[in-house]
């Protein structure tokens, strides 16, 4: 502890108790109960003047890790303050699962044998079973379907068009290619053809007529290639898997005879 410089009496004179009643306040004792508890005063020195200009202040004795003194009670003995300590805290502990013993897997296997299992449980497994690859192959055709209609939309438009330009000797005198148009209309297949261009002298070649679901949605696919090895380029049409194909045949052209498809079936 720390001497206080406050109590160093020594160097004060004799006359400290004589002037003592002039200069310092009644005391008052430190009587339990009372509404002030009177401080200990203390002389001490201002700095630049001599003895006789001390001054006295309330200071109180410093006392290290002592609780202060509570207003209107008794004196109570200092508390001494403890620093505070943490706690350890205990280690967690964590529930591990046990390892399956041999015996555990043979009881296991014991509750999933087909004895143990009753017959309508079977049947209702088996039933359950195929209702679900039934609705799995249902959507995965839904949607193959849904996939093919929706990419000949990209590419054939509604209703199924197809254009194609080329020369197959009909008017082109001027120039210009003859150009091709197949559409589906209704499951109505038909193909125009314009002749160098020029659409004063459109002809229309009739094609088959669809029948079944989504007939109007099926596409129509030509294209222009010499079958039959005359000098003369055919067209055919292909709908539904099926070829169709058309003689070039007098500067127009006509259906492919049933020996003329025999010979090509052939080549």
């Amino acid at each position: 502890m720390m001497a206080n410089p406050a109590r160093n009496y020594s160097h004060y004179g004799d006359d400290f108790e004589e002037d003592e009643d002039q200069t310092l306040p009644p005391r008052h004792a430190n009587v339990p109960g009372s509404a002030r508890m009177a401080m200990p005063a203390y002389r001490v020195n201002v700095i630049g003047q001599g003895e006789s200009a001390a001054a006295r202040v309330n200071m109180p004795r410093p006392l290290p890790n002592v609780a202060p003194p509570m207003q209107g009670r008794a004196n109570v003995p200092p508390q001494v303050m403890m620093p505070r300590q943490r706690m350890a805290l205990p280690a967690p502990r964590y529930n591990r699962p046990q390892p399956k013993t041999l015996n555990n897997r043979f009881a296991l296997l014991d509750k999933l044998s087909l004895a143990n299992i009753a017959p309508y449980k079977m049947l209702l497994g088996v039933i359950g079973g195929l209702v679900a690859i039934s609705m799995l192959i249902l959507l995965v055709t839904t949607v193959i379907g849904w996939w093919n209609i929706w990419q000949d939309d990209m590419t054939y438009g509604r209703p199924r068009t197809m254009q194609l330009s080329g020369w197959v000797g009909h008017n082109e005198q001027t120039g210009e290619p003859t150009n091709f148009i197949a559409q589906n209309i209704n499951g109505e297949v038909n193909i125009y053809e314009i002749p160098g261009g020029d659409t004063s002298k459109m002809t229309v070649i009739k094609g088959p007529r669809l029948f079944g679901k989504n007939a109007d949605l099926t596409p129509v696919k030509i294209r222009l290639e010499d079958v039959n090895t005359d000098g003369h380029v055919d067209l055919i049409a292909t709908v539904d898997g099926s070829e169709l194909v058309y003689i070039n045949d007098s500067g127009k052209f006509r259906p492919a005879s049933g020996d003329e498809v025999r010979r090509i079936m052939k080549k």
